[in-house]
């Protein structure tokens, strides 16, 4: 598979060292991403394509990968280098119309009543998975909250998530009488498997009912995702990006 003896500078520049004793289906999202540019930049081919490559990929991990991919360009051919400003200076080409910014919102601060009557707390607790383990410390969070979990991919985000979401036991629970809470989640897994041969008007009913006399859910969310025009499509038939909406 090595065909240009790029393995050990593709594992470096990528991060994969730790993982090459790891199952490939072990792998989280951003890892399994990296692995699988890596795959592709080890092949000697005369034209790379990458689908999605960021997708997955924490900030820091989305710059290496794109030095990576950068670098099969020969050197008298032109690559085109996507920007968070949706710019391309060299061709003088605007593909988003607006540039994408990230800004943080000072929240308020839960009083102790509020805590005490919507607080959800959970305990200090382990999972391992092959050669990875997360220890989680114990935490609180209240219902009327919006909370963004942020880290570098393999750091155990979507385990921990899995893990509130009772989707995972915990292999340890240490020294606490609290449990995970057990209460009614709606999870948007990181990884989409189309299974289902119902076409996403029928799932939806299935899964939510009458939404189609819920004025608010429509405009929300149906006709924000634009859904609408998905209605009669098989959800096994759905593109990347349409089973993202859909989910």
């Amino acid at each position: 598979m090595d065909q240009k003896n790029l393995k050990d500078q593709l594992c470096v520049d990528l991060e994969l060292n730790h993982l090459l004793d790891r199952n490939v289906s072990d792998l989280s999202g951003g890892e399994l991403q990296r692995f699988a540019i890596a795959v592709a930049a080890m092949c000697d081919q005369v034209a790379y394509i990458f689908d999605e490559p960021s997708s997955y990929l924490d900030m820091k991990q989305r710059f290496k990968a794109a030095q990576v991919i950068r670098s099969l360009v020969a050197a008298n051919r032109e690559g085109i280098k996507i920007f968070l400003d949706g710019f391309v200076p060299t061709e003088n080409l605007r593909f988003r119309e607006d540039p994408l910014t990230f800004k943080v919102a000072e929240t308020p601060q839960e009083s102790a009543v509020e805590t005490q009557i919507a607080g959800y707390r959970y305990p200090t607790m382990s999972k391992i998975l092959g050669g990875f383990k997360l220890r989680v410390i114990e935490g609180i969070f209240t219902d009327s909250q919006i909370i963004v979990v942020l880290g570098e991919n393999g750091t155990g985000k979507t385990t921990f998530i899995r893990l509130l979401a009772g989707l995972l036991k915990p292999d340890v629970i240490e020294g606490s009488d609290v449990e995970v809470p057990k209460f009614n989640i709606s999870y948007k897994p990181q990884k989409l498997v189309p299974k289902s041969p119902s076409t996403v008007r029928d799932l939806i009913q299935k899964l939510i009912g009458d939404y189609d006399l819920d004025s608010q859910f429509i405009s929300d969310v149906i006709k924000p995702l634009q859904i609408e025009q998905l209605m009669e499509k098989k959800v096994k038939s759905l593109c990347g990006g349409e089973l993202q909406r859909v989910a």
